[in-house]
C-alpha cells in the first residue's frame, strides 16, 4: 500500500469514528432524557402512593373496628336467643 492509500483509509477511519461517537452521544442523551423524565414522574407519584398506602391503613382499620363491633353484636344476639329459647 502507498502513504497515500494509509492517508486515505486513516481519514476514512477518523471520519467513521467521528459519526459513530456522533451517533452514540446522540443515542446517550436521548436515552438520558427519557431515564429524567421517568424519575421526574416517579417522584411525582411517590407523595400520591404514600397517600393512597396511608388511606387504605385507615380504611382498613376501620373494617377491622366495625368488625369487632359485629362480632359482639353477634355474640350479644346469639346469648339472647339462648336464654329465649329456655324461657
Amino acid at each position: 500500500m502507498s502513504a497515500q492509500q494509509m492517508w486515505i483509509i486513516g481519514l476514512i477511519i477518523t471520519v467513521m469514528a467521528g459519526i459513530v461517537g456522533f451517533i452514540i452521544k446522540l443515542v446517550t442523551s436521548q436515552v438520558i432524557k427519557r431515564l429524567d423524565s421517568i424519575v421526574d414522574e416517579l417522584k411525582e407519584m411517590r407523595p400520591v402512593t404514600t397517600r393512597n398506602e396511608s388511606e387504605l391503613k385507615f380504611h382498613k382499620q376501620m373494617i377491622d373496628e366495625q368488625k369487632e363491633r359485629l362480632d359482639d353484636h353477634q355474640e350479644r344476639i346469639r346469648t339472647i336467643e339462648i336464654r329465649g329459647s329456655f324461657a
